[in-house]
C-alpha cells in the first residue's frame, strides 16, 4: 500500500535493524555470553559484541528475514570469533589467559532467591567447574554447547546460527556432553 508521498508502509516503519541502539538492549547480553563463552577473554568479547553490531547495522539491507534477528547476530558474531581466533596473536593470548573469565563473577550473577549460603556456595562451585570444564571443548562443540544450555537455542536455530547442518549440531551437543560429563565426573 503506498502513503500520498509514494512510499510504500514497509518502507514508512523503520526496519528492527535501523534502531542500532534498541538492537543493542535487545540482544548485546546473549550475543556477548556467546562470544565471552566463546574465546574467554573479556576485552576481545566486548569488542567482537562491539564489532558484530557494527557489522549487522552496515549489512541490515542484506537481512532476509529468513531467520530471526538474534539467529543472525548470532551468525555473525560466530564468523567474527573463527576470524579472531585464527590470528596468531589471538594464540598467543589465548596460553596467556587461559582462565580470563571470571568463574567466580559468572556464579555471582545466579539467582539467589531465598537459598542458604550454603546452597549458594555449591552452586558457585558447580558453575565454576562448569566453565572449567567448557576448555576441555573443541570451539566448535564449545559453541555448541553454550547456544544449546545458556541460551536455550534448539538444534535447527544453532544450525543456522553456526551454518551447519543439524546433525552435525547434533552430533557435538552429544559429544561436548559426553566429554563434559567425564571431565566434571573427574572433579566430583
Amino acid at each position: 500500500m503506498e502513503s500520498n508521498f509514494g512510499v510504500t508502509e514497509a518502507q514508512a516503519v523503520p526496519s528492527a535493524l535501523d534502531d542500532i541502539e534498541t538492537l543493542m538492549q535487545v540482544h548485546r547480553t546473549r550475543i556477548l555470553r556467546f562470544v565471552m563463552l566463546s574465546i574467554r577473554d573479556a576485552d576481545a568479547a566486548a569488542s567482537i559484541t562491539q564489532d558484530c553490531f557494527l557489522k549487522a547495522y552496515r549489512y541490515r539491507a542484506q537481512f532476509r528475514g529468513e531467520c530471526a534477528i538474534s539467529t543472525w547476530l548470532i551468525r555473525i558474531a560466530y564468523r567474527l570469533i573463527c576470524d579472531h581466533t585464527r590470528t596468531e596473536r589471538f594464540r598467543f593470548w589465548k596460553r596467556v589467559q587461559a582462565n580470563a573469565v571470571d568463574a567466580q563473577e559468572m556464579a555471582n550473577s545466579l539467582p539467589q532467591g531465598g537459598s542458604s549460603p550454603e546452597r549458594h556456595a555449591i552452586a558457585q562451585q558447580q558453575v565454576q567447574a562448569v566453565f572449567a570444564s567448557l576448555e576441555h571443548l573443541s570451539d566448535r562443540q564449545r559453541a555448541v554447547f553454550t547456544l544449546h544450555f545458556i541460551d536455550e537455542m534448539t538444534a535447527d536455530e544453532i544450525a543456522t546460527s553456526l551454518t551447519i547442518p543439524v546433525s552435525t549440531v547434533k552430533t557435538h551437543l552429544y559429544r561436548s556432553i559426553a566429554k563434559m560429563r567425564k571431565v566434571l565426573g573427574a572433579q566430583v
